[in-house]
């Protein structure tokens, strides 16, 4: 720092005895200051001087941390004062005035403790307050980025991350410190907190001691065969030690160690591997006058991909090397290109963190081009990782097969498929009934009806297999659910029950409603009811399963007090309209709620051959609480009854009666 003008006792009494020196400093002809030295408490606070000046006066370049209060002047005298907070560190600033053509200098200083920062341990800067400057001594265990110079620093207590490393002058200039793994590094720099992770950054180097033992050899690749490897060391300590982890030493042998000078080998010997690939961290020791120094590699094993359950997958200990094949049914598919999806068997789930087409280091997003839909069953390969704690496939995965599947109208569509010759191999088929008979609660045997006929589903599982693994029963399904599930067109010839000639074959679960929901079927009448509807509108289109029949509706919910249509005043026009059209409908019949009042010119009932009808409209008979549409005039399966008024309609049901 610049002490211009401001000199110890010493230094003033000698200049005056030698005569060179016309004032003192702090004492120009146009500018007098009472005091050219501020010292502010380290708690913080604040010391006032007095400043007499000719003419106008302004300090220079003030540091964010100091106050000046006035910071600027005319002629005459006045207090000025310095303030500053509270410091967890020494600091110091020069002030220049600016008189005319003149410059005043102030020192101002803040100091904490000694002033001199002394080592502290990994631990104490970990429990120590952010902000604060600490000098760390320890070992570069290993090096994150060598263009900012960010690695890890390990002493006996813990590791800390060195965020950025400057030189002198404030730059990144990582090679001129010449730090390398195993080096002892002296650092000061300012505590900070990032995600958790408790660094140290922009140090500077204060000292490196190079260590006494360096690894010469690359990272060891072994095959799953096993075989004997060597390790190359440049050792100038006294002697070496080589560590193996305590869950490697079952396949790692150390067979010889032969010191030549400062150089050493290291000969090993790796068993066969049966299981998974494994990897393992070497560390090797020397000493010398009291220093310990390490150095580490790693070694790396082929291994065979195993294949198991999710759950037996999930037992599994986290590795970046041991791969595991999976195969399971696709839920929650994420709308990104990178295919984050759960993955189901019948054992559990788990959270799959990217699936790609091929086997890569990073995520390539070619997830889209594999063209795997929401229920598909997918096979894959992939490392066992965790989030937080939280198991996942990791690696990224990569897809090895999946099928895919077609939604099909109805039974007899699916009937008018061809038949499959193999498990697992496309194409699967989406389809939806009603289970009307159970004939095996152990393997999943049971009819599925819908308006257009019945199959027989030769077993139902949790998820898509080549061999029913006897999950049905975790399910919870009973006669008269709603099921929605995958399947292949089945067949075989020789059933002693003709209704069990045609089947879906190899079926797997995607969802269910419990059977009757929302209303009740009593012959050719269907009657719908507030049960199963929602209890909000939901603005978008819904749909809903009632009876065994989808329907989907707009702004239509159950607030309690029947059916509510919404009408078009204030939000879209409520409505509600059939999916699926098998039968031609005879008549509706609409019914409102009790004591609301009965507007039936309020509802328009459209009529079709195809869904989502908005042409044809069909004319209403109606009393004082009901109105009929007669359908006798076409040949219609589809309806959409719509309230395009300005006010909301209540109905206490809605009965379709469909033609015999």
């Amino acid at each position: 720092m610049k002490l211009r003008y401001l000199l110890t006792a010493f230094v003033a009494t000698l200049a005056f005895a030698v005569g060179c020196v016309d004032q003192l400093p702090g004492d120009l002809a146009s500018l007098q200051v009472s005091s050219s030295y501020i010292s502010i408490p380290s708690a913080g606070g604040s010391q006032t001087i007095t400043v007499k000046a000719t003419e106008a006066w302004a300090f220079n370049s003030v540091p964010d941390w100091l106050t000046i209060t006035p910071s600027s002047g005319g002629a005459g005298e006045i207090a000025v004062t310095f303030s500053a907070g509270e410091s967890l560190d020494t600091r110091a600033a020069e002030l220049s005035i600016k008189v005319g053509a003149n410059e005043q200098f102030i020192n101002v200083t803040q100091q904490v403790g000694s002033g001199e920062l002394t080592p502290s341990t990994c631990a104490e800067i970990i429990a120590g307050p952010v902000g604060k400057t600490y000098q760390a001594e320890g070992v570069c265990t290993s090096i994150a980025n060598t263009t900012y110079g960010n690695w890890y620093l390990q002493d006996d207590t813990g590791e800390i991350y060195i965020y950025g490393t400057v030189d002198k002058t404030g730059s990144y200039n990582w090679k001129s410190f010449g730090i390398e793994v195993g080096d002892r590094v002296l650092v000061e720099g300012p505590k900070t907190v990032y995600n958790n992770i408790i660094e140290l950054v922009d140090v500077k180097v204060l000292k490196v001691t190079k260590s006494l033992i360096k690894v010469e050899s690359d990272p060891v690749e072994v095959s799953k065969e096993g075989e004997n490897f060597e390790v190359q060391l440049t050792c100038k300590g006294d002697g070496l030690s080589i560590s193996i982890p305590d869950n490697a030493k079952s396949w790692l042998t150390v067979e010889a160690i032969i010191l030549s000078g400062n150089n050493a080998v290291v000969k090993f010997n790796a068993a066969p591997n049966a299981g998974g690939a494994r990897k393992t961290t070497l560390v090797f020791t020397t000493t010398s006058k009291g220093q310990v120094n390490t150095a580490e590699t790693t070694v790396t094993q082929e291994g065979s991909i195993l294949e198991m359950t999710i759950s037996d997958f999930l037992a599994q200990p986290e590795s970046e090397t041991a791969l595991y094949r999976l195969t399971g049914k696709v839920t929650n598919l994420a709308a990104s290109a990178y295919g984050n999806f759960d993955l189901v068997d019948a054992t559990g789930k788990v959270y799959v963190y990217g699936l790609t087409a091929t086997q890569v280091a990073k995520n390539d997003k070619s997830f889209p081009s594999l063209g795997i839909q929401e229920g598909d069953v997918v096979t894959l390969i992939g490392t066992r990782a965790a989030y937080k704690g939280t198991p996942q496939v990791g690696g990224p995965a990569y897809h090895v097969s999946h099928t895919t599947h077609t939604d099909v109208a109805s039974i007899a569509d699916f009937l008018s498929k061809e038949v499959a010759s193999k498990a697992l191999e496309s194409p699967y088929y989406k389809i939806t009934g009603t289970i009307t008979e159970i004939l095996n609660e152990t393997y999943g045997n049971f009819y599925l009806k819908d308006e257009t006929g019945t199959v027989y589903v030769y077993g139902l599982t949790v998820s898509g297999v080549a061999k029913n693994d006897k999950s049905f029963a975790s399910l919870g399904l009973k006669v008269g659910d709603v099921v929605t599930m995958m399947g292949q067109r089945g067949q075989y010839a020789n059933a002693k029950v003709p209704e069990q000639k045609e089947q879906v074959a190899n079926g797997y679960y995607i969802s269910h409603t419990e059977g009757s929901e929302g209303g009740e079927e009593d012959g050719n009448v269907l009657t719908i009811t507030v049960d199963g509807l929602p209890t909000a509108y939901s603005g978008d289109v819904t749909e809903v399963t009632l009876s065994g029949q989808k329907f989907n509706i707009v702004n239509v919910a159950n607030y309690g007090s029947g059916i509510q249509i919404s009408g078009a005043k204030s939000r879209d026009a409520g409505y509600i309209t059939n999916v699926v059209g098998t039968k031609k409908i005879a008549s509706i019949k609409v019914t409102c709620a009790s004591g609301k009042t009965w507007y039936p010119t309020n509802l328009v009932l459209y009529a079709g051959a195809a869904a989502n009808p908005a042409e044809t409209v069909i004319a209403a008979t109606s009393d004082e609480t009901t109105s009929t549409y007669d359908f006798s005039g076409g040949d219609y399966k589809f309806f959409t009854l719509k309230n395009p008024s300005d006010y909301t309609v209540y109905l206490e049901k809605i009965e379709i009666t469909y033609a015999e």
